[in-house]
């Protein structure tokens, strides 16, 4: 059986020399849950804002690049933990025990065990993250006396960064609708991981199965958000890494530090307005400048430095935040 190939072959699939019974229904169950992710999106908005501070801000329109976070590395960790408990909660209801502590002797339910006891070592998505709104109180708090900067790209802009392996998606904040994706890919995994070979005697079936699934599960659940924020209304540019060797096609990772810990990234470069253009620019319209001291000398400093970088003088709009909230 040949597998089909695109950056690699997809994580957790296994290649032309594996004779696997469940190769290809593994397959089809990978294509159908990113179909369902490309195919569910909502209409891009016009403009998506990203909120940084002066470090993030002066990297990003010098490289004319976004750099994605691991997603185990973002601002709130109980996103993860969140999706994980619902999958948990599923996998309870149909096994009809309140512990998770061992093998269930089900081969769907003992992979989906595995992928969330273990999912940071399956964990491997990147994202970058976006608001439709460009003058939020909630985000200038987090920037605090310093401020920070929210740049306002062209939906369409962040949209043609969309490539192999990366995608543009909407978060979901209702649990009622996080649940019911979830269950469903509960149900479609226990339908189409069933009736395969013990553990022992193929363990190369049970690990192309714990990739998938964890491949799946990741995808949705970095999509998922407690609708305590639902104000920001978040998009997020999502790149997945191939779990199995890429053949050097992937984007690469990097480091940098905050808070005393190292934090892996990969940087997503953008296309520039003009491809002619030596200097890559950002499909940028507009940068909002949070709340600060001295916001003339600031805007003043800004201007000086997109242009610069080759900017005209009406793009990107550059406007002070109207959030009335003392920062010094």
């Amino acid at each position: 059986m040949e597998t089909p190939r695109s950056e690699g072959n997809e994580p957790g699939v296994p290649d032309s020399s594996t004779d696997a019974p469940l190769a290809a229904p593994l397959l089809e169950f990978l294509a159908r849950w990113q179909g369902r992710t490309a195919s569910e999106q909502t209409p891009v908005p016009s403009l998506l804002f990203h909120y940084t501070d002066v470090s993030g801000l002066h990297g990003i329109l010098n490289t004319a690049q976004l750099w994605a976070t691991h997603a185990a590395y973002l601002n709130d960790r109980t996103e993860l933990i969140h999706s994980i408990q619902l999958v948990q909660q599923l996998m309870e209801h149909r096994n009809g025990s309140s512990q998770l502590d061992g093998p269930l002797n089900c081969p769907a339910d003992d992979v989906m065990l595995q992928v969330m006891q273990n999912l940071y070592r399956y964990l491997d998505i990147y994202t970058v993250c976006f608001c439709e709104n460009g003058d939020l109180l909630s985000q200038w708090r987090a920037y605090g006396p310093q401020g920070g900067y929210a740049l306002g790209f062209a939906g369409g802009g962040v949209s043609v960064m969309v490539g192999p392996r990366i995608t543009l998606v909407p978060v979901i904040y209702g649990e009622e609708e996080q649940r019911q994706c979830l269950s469903d890919l509960v149900a479609d995994w226990r339908a189409t991981f069933r009736d395969v070979p013990p553990r022992e005697s193929s363990p190369p079936v049970w690990g192309v199965g714990v990739l998938v699934f964890a491949e799946v599960f990741t995808l949705a659940a970095v999509a998922f958000k407690d609708a305590a924020f639902a104000e920001e209304r978040e998009w997020r540019l999502v790149y997945r890494r191939l779990q199995l060797p890429d053949e050097g096609t992937g984007l690469q990772v990097a480091f940098r530090h905050r808070h005393g810990m190292l934090l892996p990234y990969v940087p997503i470069t953008s296309l520039p307005h003009d491809r002619a253009e030596s200097t890559p620019r950002l499909a940028l319209e507009e940068i909002t400048m949070g709340p600060r001291a001295e916001p003339q000398l600031a805007g003043y400093a800004l201007e000086k430095f997109v242009q610069g970088l080759g900017y005209t003088p009406s793009q990107p709009v550059i406007r002070p935040s109207t959030v009335p909230l003392r920062s010094w």
